[in-house]
């Protein structure tokens, strides 16, 4: 379960900004994760609820913002999207396959509401 180190870090660094700004309660989570990522968002959420339980981040929304899977052309430069489903890492520009990922695989806490 992999998500368990995603969650537990995502869990301390929501505390750490809550802190900073002496927030009384947590009140939703904006994550952004890349469409290639793996991880399950109803496991995040159940262990956030679970690993938050004694926090001020107790009972937080978590909100899951989709990132694309982009790529970049290493023959003439150009970003593209592609679709998880339409998965094909060929430039729609040149046509070169010798493309780089550049997006797609991240996590990372995006915005939260405190009060």
């Amino acid at each position: 379960m992999h998500e368990l180190a995603a969650t537990e870090s995502l869990l301390e660094l929501v505390l750490k900004h809550a802190r900073e700004h002496q927030a009384q309660k947590v009140l939703r989570v904006a994550i952004r994760k890349g469409e290639l990522n793996d991880y399950v968002d109803e496991t995040i959420r159940w262990l956030f609820d679970t690993l938050s339980a004694e926090t001020i981040a107790a009972g937080a929304e978590l909100e899951f913002e989709p990132l694309p899977i982009v790529f970049s052309c290493r023959k003439c430069g150009r970003k593209f999207h592609v679709q998880r489903q339409f998965f094909e890492a060929q430039c729609d520009g040149c046509g070169s396959v010798e493309v780089e990922l550049i997006g797609g695989r991240e996590f990372y806490l995006d915005t939260m509401d405190i009060e």
